[in-house]
């Protein structure tokens, strides 16, 4: 890992913790870690924001083994625990940590049956953040040797860790239960849902039926229309033919009463 990505991995936490003052300049300066016109530079400023970003910037260009330099800059100056945090060391324990998890959780318990391994794994993670959050504190204040802080972590931790289990496990009824229920409703659900596929299959059979009904009403009207179109046309004729009859009849009156009328003048004369 280059000197950049260390910095990167706990820029914040320097950020925040980092003490400045005559001492640590002193230090850094003795052990060569910046040049000489970096550390003055630093020293002019007033901000302990600006100050250490001139600090960050200026150190990840430089050798790698100026980080040791760095750390070892910081130990002397007396921000012992700030060094610990940052070293590498840290991540080995934060490691640790983890695998004292895992282990208990797997031995411990049979969760792995009511969560996702991604839930899993982050209750796993956040329990390690707590114990490694616990053993950094007991470090700060000078409760766990260096050469115990592994040992001494599985001492204190462990049980911890097994009364979280224990709780587990006294919650594995209730959820259960809740399983239980979910798939109760579940099953009602499923219900529901057949019982409105059966209202809904009804439903378009009516529409069905309506349609088939209403299609049998028109092509009714339909024929109705037809047969009283034939019928007009029917009556018109029967019509005309009177007409043309009563013509004739008329014609035929009037040419006998003419013929009539001729002969009776004819027998006068």
């Amino acid at each position: 890992m280059d000197i950049k990505s260390k910095i990167d991995r706990c820029r914040s936490i320097i950020i925040e913790n980092i003490i400045i003052d005559n001492n640590f300049i002193k230090k850094i300066d003795q052990l060569k870690v910046l040049p000489a016109s970096i550390i003055e530079d630093i020293k002019n400023q007033e901000s302990k924001i600006i100050k250490v970003e001139i600090l960050l910037e200026a150190l990840a260009i430089q050798h790698c083994n100026k980080w040791e330099l760095f750390c070892n800059a910081l130990q002397i100056s007396g921000q012992k625990f700030l060094t610990y945090v940052i070293r590498e060391e840290n991540d080995i324990m934060e490691e640790n940590c983890k695998k004292i998890v895992e282990d208990s959780i797997n031995k411990y318990t049979n969760i792995g049956k009511y969560i996702s391994l991604q839930e899993k794994s982050k209750l796993a993670r956040c329990l390690s953040e707590k114990i490694k959050a616990q053993l950094l504190f007991e470090i700060y204040n000078g409760c766990i040797e260096e050469k115990e802080k592994t040992m001494k972590a599985r001492e204190i931790h462990i049980y911890d860790i097994i009364k979280y289990i224990d709780t587990i496990r006294n919650h594995e009824k209730k959820m259960c239960d809740i399983s239980y229920e979910a798939k109760q409703l579940q099953n009602k659900s499923d219900q529901t849902e057949l019982e409105l596929k059966n209202k809904d299959d009804e439903l378009n059979e009516l529409r069905r039926n309506s349609f088939e009904r209403l299609k049998i009403k028109h092509r009714y009207h339909k024929a109705n229309e037809n047969q009283l179109s034939r019928l007009t046309n029917r009556l018109g004729s029967i019509k005309n033919f009177v007409q043309n009859l009563n013509k004739k009849i008329c014609e035929t009156v009037a040419s006998e009463t003419e013929k009539h009328y001729q002969d009776a003048t004819i027998k006068k004369g």
